[in-house]
């Protein structure tokens, strides 16, 4: 016979706890059932058994497993089970090493009698402002299960455009590198076999000929070396980052890009007012809302367009006129923000230009996926070429000679 514990209904909103021994875990079920209960959590308890906590202290966590962490966490909250076991049963739960040690330091700091978003905001790496802001609301207003199932829910929309925008590049990156590699294998492997034959014709080499042998001359003697000046230059990159003024630089070039400007456009409009129709409906004030999620914009140009357009906020603007005031705004956008603003369901409508964004990304990712990829092919068949015709060229010279 084993030990159970067990959590179950009893009735339409009670809920139970405590332990039973059976011979197996749907004999325990059966148990149950017989005494009107309905288990919502069954596990079987071994004598002396704690699970291993592994310290590690650092690490990534993704969106999805903070996103599975919230819907998780606002299923047992909703359950009836209180935050410090919800927790304590998703740190036990959890598969990163390193989310599940954050994890049980939330609860610890739970049970020591901080609140939960207190508690969040010491992971700002996992949890940014914007999810802490919103479980404080959560925490006043008695709703942290339903602010947690929103957080979700935003989560999963935000990671399902990301994976949309991957998976739009995905092949055309796989053609560029396939084509790199392509080129340079001719270069550095077949070309210098050819090399000797020329040298064999004695006769002057043509230009596309000459230029193609010193190139493959080079990548032949500094292959590895190259490999490891861009390895290098790559890593110390993304460790020193970008400096705030070569970051606006580079933003700003994006923005001349003509479909890469539609997107970037589209997506940090979208992502605002996604956010701000979340934290509104969280009940934050809308100055703050957008003081929060100004810095989670991927863009320069339109991080500083809604800083301002806060501080006017604060001088007793509406958002819809002091969007109007910055001149970088659609009118389809003003007047959705206007029309919201006046009927009070200005979260309702921020929610719709999100959504309608979102869906002009998709098309316009199709449209630019479909474009894209045979102008890759084209590109990487036209230096393919040109490798070919300079290689055969003293070959059709030597003909036409002895002709």
């Amino acid at each position: 016979m084993a030990l159970y514990y067990y959590r179950a209904k009893k009735g339409p909103k009670e809920i139970v706890e405590g332990e039973l021994a059976a011979e197996n875990k749907d004999a325990a079920v059966v148990k149950l059932s017989s005494q009107g209960l309905i288990p919502v959590h069954l596990e079987e308890k071994v004598s002396g058994y704690e699970p291993k906590i592994t310290a590690v202290k650092s690490g990534k966590v993704t969106l999805k497993e903070v996103n599975i962490f919230a819907r998780q966490l606002a299923s047992l909250l909703k359950s009836g089970n209180t935050l410090l076991r919800s927790l304590d049963i998703l740190s036990r739960q959890a598969h990163n090493a390193y989310f599940q040690w954050a994890v049980g330091q939330m609860a610890r700091q739970v049970k020591e009698g901080s609140t939960f978003s207190q508690a969040l905001s010491g992971f700002g790496r996992i949890f940014p402002a914007l999810y802490v802001n919103m479980v404080r609301s959560g925490e006043e207003a008695g709703t942290l299960d339903e602010v947690l199932r929103r957080l979700a829910e935003y989560g999963e929309k935000t990671e399902e455009m990301r994976s949309k925008i991957k998976a739009a590049l995905a092949y055309p990156s796989l053609l560029i590198i396939l084509g790199m590699g392509t080129v340079f294998v001719l270069l550095t492997f077949f070309m210098p076999r050819l090399v000797n034959l020329f040298q064999d014709l004695g006769q002057t080499l043509p230009l596309p000929t000459r230029i193609l042998i010193a190139l493959s001359s080079f990548l032949q003697v500094y292959w590895p070396w190259l490999i490891v000046v861009v390895a290098g230059i790559v890593v110390f990159a993304r460790k020193r980052g970008l400096r705030a003024q070569e970051r606006v630089t580079i933003d700003w070039l994006k923005l001349k890009i003509p479909v890469m400007a539609d997107l970037i456009r589209k997506e940090n409009i979208s992502s605002f007012t996604r956010s701000l129709s979340l934290l509104l409906k969280g009940g934050l004030p809308i100055f703050r809302a957008i003081e929060i999620i100004t810095p989670t914009l991927t863009n320069t140009k339109y991080r500083q367009m809604f800083e301002k357009a806060g501080n006017r906020i604060v001088q007793g603007v509406s958002l819809a006129k002091s969007m109007e005031e910055q001149g970088g705004f659609e009118p389809f956008e003003i007047n959705m923000v206007a029309v919201g603003e006046e009927s009070g369901r200005l979260d309702e409508s921020l929610l719709e230009i999100a959504k309608s964004y979102e869906a002009d990304m998709e098309g316009t990712l199709r449209v630019a996926t479909s474009l894209l990829e045979p102008l890759i092919i084209i590109g990487v068949g036209c230096i393919v070429g040109f490798i070919v015709f300079a290689m055969l060229l003293p070959i059709f010279q030597m003909d036409i000679t002895a002709m």
